[in-house]
């Protein structure tokens, strides 16, 4: 088995379908399954519990971890309740090249953010979404190390406009910003990071309920705000009558047919 080509072994772990139980499987059959899963397995891990999580950074070795691109946390249950700053900590001590990391609803303190940020010089995406510890002292000293980010959730924070003056001063390769729920914001930041970042084209604002923005003013930017729910309730209302009418139609016409017959 050693003596294949790198390309079979790799035709061979397609075929897989990125299930992790598998790759783990094959991880151990042979040394150069070792070498050639390795980064399959270790690309994107997913936890299911915050204990996984802890014994997956604990025995992460060397080699492993420079594998790690995608750490997502946003399934893995009770995170809310897990003290988790030392395994992040670690993680970012570790592994260097995490591209994507997502924390959404994790309490991680401020200075283990500023660590990750830090450490991971290549990442592109963030979520920090509910941590109510992150406000703008957090964020003066995280955005500024920011400035390849790619995709920001910062929803449901306690940032303020001075947090968005920031984010439209640094972030000027953002795409995609999240600031749903974060209460203390107004347009005047919005403004900031609309005018500012000529790379956004998504952002989200719902439930931001002191954001007050003109018509047409955030026109070539995808905005997701409050009232987009009824718009969909709207549309599966007009979906609903055109269902009734066609099935009264089809009924009207079965109708003309028999009377037809007789």
């Amino acid at each position: 088995m050693d003596t294949l080509p790198s390309e079979i072994l790799q035709i061979i772990l397609y075929y897989l379908d990125k299930d992790q139980s598998s790759f783990a499987e094959v991880n151990i059959t042979s040394k150069a399954f070792y070498y050639a899963s390795l980064p399959h397995l270790y690309q994107a891990p997913s936890f299911s519990t915050i204990q996984r999580f802890r014994t997956f950074v604990q025995n992460l070795n060397k080699k492993a971890a420079k594998c790690v691109r995608i750490i997502d946390l946003s399934l893995t249950a009770h995170r809310w309740d897990a003290a988790m700053d030392t395994h992040i900590l670690l993680l970012s001590q570790k592994a260097k090249n995490i591209e994507h990391l997502n924390l959404c609803l994790c309490h991680i303190a401020p200075g283990i953010l500023y660590s990750c940020a830090t450490e991971f010089k290549q990442l592109r995406y963030l979520s920090i979404n509910g941590n109510r510890h992150v406000g703008d002292t957090t964020m003066s000293i995280l955005i500024p190390l920011l400035k390849d980010i790619r995709e920001l959730d910062i929803g449901a924070t306690a940032i303020r406009d001075r947090s968005m003056v920031l984010i439209g001063k640094y972030c000027q390769k953002l795409e995609s910003l999240d600031v749903s729920d974060c209460h203390r914001i107004t347009e005047v930041g919005v403004r900031c990071v609309t005018t500012q970042l000529p790379h956004l084209s998504y952002l989200r604002i719902e439930n931001c309920y002191n954001v007050v923005s003109m018509e047409g003013e955030f026109d070539g930017i995808t905005v997701e705000e409050e009232g987009d729910w009824e718009d969909e309730e709207e549309e599966e209302e007009e979906e609903g009558e055109r269902e009734a009418r066609i099935d009264q139609n089809d009924s009207n016409n079965q109708l003309q047919s028999s009377l037809y017959y007789l």
